[in-house]
């Protein structure tokens, strides 16, 4: 089945599910605020929720960051 799923998203909203939205780029990796040359194609950051998938930013209830230290130490 192919759906539009910027209108299959908002329908569920507008229903109250809950929908997780996941990404595994880091905030350095964005297309607009990374560190080039290392970007990628596409936005990483919240934002890319509203952008990329059409989800209104006000209905973004819960943003929850993770990330990771590498360290270097020899």
């Amino acid at each position: 089945m192919i759906q539009d799923t910027v209108v299959m998203l908002n329908q569920k909203i507008h229903e109250g599910k809950r929908i997780l939205v996941e990404d595994c780029s880091s905030s350095l990796m964005d297309v607009d605020f990374g560190v080039y040359p290392y970007t990628d194609s596409f936005n990483t950051t919240t934002g890319a929720v509203c952008t990329g998938l059409g989800v209104p930013e006000e209905a973004i209830e819960t943003t929850i960051g993770v990330f990771s230290v590498v360290s270097m130490i020899q």
